[in-house]
């Protein structure tokens, strides 16, 4: 009894020891998404058809961790694989001292592993580099957003957004559409204009 006791006390001392090593503060902000509310879009993007049992791309939840030195994104589908089509992620930020940063990655089967920038509000890309995953097997999508790159501000608000549409910039074919912030299926409006749904502020730890 002794011995298990020991044994007992020795883990839980280790596992106290590992839990102080994560990053005091840092505040994560979930979110589950409704399901179904995929919507196709028009080559113009004027014409908006709800498509609830499409599972590609379709945001089922998303979470937003902001660590001392970095901003972690996630975005979760019931289903991901590598279509031969363009896939776009999209993370929108918006900081308390009003800078826009938008990361973008990109996969399928042209970038299986994913292709990430960051851009500012005009669009310019920006030198700052960003870390990002795409896990097939897990359905998930994540960035890793230095802090220095969103001036190290106190706290941030995040838009989630995926479109997927032809692989070639110049076709035709139908795009599909969701975000991860929106009770139901996108309107015609925040298609064309690009508009998301923001979450609440998420702290930096």
């Amino acid at each position: 009894m002794k011995t298990r006791r020991a044994t007992i006390v020795a883990l839980l001392a280790s596992a106290a020891s590992i839990l102080s090593t994560t990053p005091a503060g840092a505040q994560t902000v979930r979110h589950h998404d409704a399901s179904g509310d995929v919507v196709r879009a028009n080559a113009e993007g004027t014409v908006l058809t709800p498509v609830p049992h499409r599972r590609q791309g379709d945001i089922t939840w998303v979470r937003a961790t902001y660590h001392r030195h970095s901003l972690v994104l996630v975005m979760r589908f019931a289903a991901l694989t590598m279509e031969r089509r363009t896939q776009f992620h999209y993370f929108s930020v918006h900081t308390s001292t009003g800078l826009e940063r938008d990361a973008l990655v990109n996969s399928g089967r042209k970038y299986p592993r994913g292709a990430a920038v960051l851009a500012d509000r005009r669009g310019s890309y920006l030198r700052c580099h960003i870390g990002h995953r795409v896990s097939y097997r897990h359905n998930t999508v994540s960035v890793r957003i230095p802090a220095g790159c969103l001036g190290r501000t106190p706290w941030v608000r995040v838009g989630f957004g995926e479109a997927n549409g032809p692989q070639d910039l110049f076709g035709m074919g139908p795009m599909f559409v969701d975000e991860g912030y929106l009770s139901g299926p996108m309107s015609d409006e925040a298609v064309t204009n690009g508009a998301l749904t923001y979450g609440p502020r998420v702290r930096r730890g």
